[in-house]
Formats: structure tokens, C-alpha cells, sequence
């Protein structure tokens, strides 16, 4: 059988893995959204990603420190994934099932090759199943938020006040700029 139930591997050429059995556990929505996010690992280049990091982390003799950003990367490319398969029509709720589904097939040993519908860890998987049927966490408004704001208005305004003629500095050097004295 397949590591994973559905997977893509290839570097030039993409090649999407569908174990048969998978397949005929799911109904068609959960297939068309494991499908979308299967495309979206091609779309994303993300065998080439990965190949690219296995080669830098060879040649680095300090790359197994990389190891734990790379997991990260990961986890966030098959968040991402997910969501793409979403904005491009699959069910968020089919696309739930069918990474559970995905769950109880997966192989013991992750394998850095491929781009898999499950993932390896079960935070992440936690977090894209939170994400698919609940969506993103509005962003709350800070502190920082606030001060960001003054700061652009300040920013805005400076130019049209009088004492500080940078409206008129700018005009002026434009002028010269276009119009040089002859």
C-alpha cells in the first residue's frame, strides 16, 4: 500500500498518489476537496521546496538545526493547502473527513518526499481541522493597532500643513526635475 493516502511526488513532473481504498471510503466531495489540495501542493511547487531543503540541509554542516523550522513549514504549507482547497470550491467540512480519514491510514514514518494530505503531527492536525470548520480567529484590535493608526495620520497630514511646505518642496523639485533650467 501507499505511505499516505493521497500524496504527490515528483520533482519536474508532479504525480498525485491515490491509495484505492481511501478513495472508496470518501464520497465525491471528500475526493474533490483532497483532490483541490493535492493541486494546491503542485500549484505551490512544494516537491521542488522540499527537494531544495533536503539539498541546503546536506550541504550545511549545520542544517539538522533546521529540522524543527522545516516541520513548521510544513504544518503551515498543508494549513495553507487546505485553505486553497477551499477558496477553489472544496467543502471545508469534506475536506475535515477526509483528513481524518487520511489520519487512520497514515504511516508510521514520515517521509520528506512527498506533500500528504494528513501531515504528521497532531497539533497540526488539531489546527487545520480548527481552521476548516471554524475558520481563522478574527484578528483583535490592540494597543498597537492604535498607535499604528495616529502614526499614519500623522504621517498624512505633515504635508498639508503650512509651516512644514513639503507639499511645495516636492512640487518644486518635480518641476526641476521635469523642467530642467536651460
Amino acid at each position: 500500500g501507499a505511505p499516505e493516502p493521497a500524496f504527490t511526488y515528483g520533482l519536474f513532473r508532479p504525480t498525485l498518489v491515490l491509495d484505492a481504498c481511501f478513495v472508496r471510503e470518501i464520497d465525491d466531495p471528500s475526493l474533490r476537496a483532497v483532490l483541490l489540495h493535492e493541486l494546491a501542493h503542485i500549484a505551490g511547487r512544494d516537491m521542488f521546496r522540499r527537494f531544495m531543503f533536503r539539498l541546503c540541509r546536506a550541504i550545511n554542516p549545520a542544517g539538522a538545526l533546521l529540522d524543527a523550522d522545516f516541520a513548521h513549514w510544513c504544518s503551515a504549507r498543508e494549513a495553507a493547502c487546505d485553505s486553497e482547497a477551499v477558496e477553489r470550491g472544496g467543502s471545508p467540512l469534506a475536506l475535515a473527513h477526509s483528513i481524518l480519514r487520511a489520519a487512520r491510514f497514515r504511516c508510521a514514518t514520515p517521509l520528506l518526499g512527498i506533500a500528504a494530505l494528513c501531515g504528521h503531527e497532531m497539533a497540526s492536525l488539531r489546527l487545520r481541522l480548527a481552521l476548516l470548520l471554524e475558520g481563522p480567529a478574527r484578528p483583535r484590535k490592540s494597543f498597537g493597532h492604535a498607535v499604528l493608526l495616529v502614526v499614519c495620520a500623522i504621517a498624512l497630514a505633515i504635508p498639508h500643513l503650512h509651516p512644514f511646505a513639503v507639499l511645495d518642496a516636492f512640487h518644486l523639485s518635480v518641476e526641476q526635475l521635469l523642467h530642467p533650467a536651460r
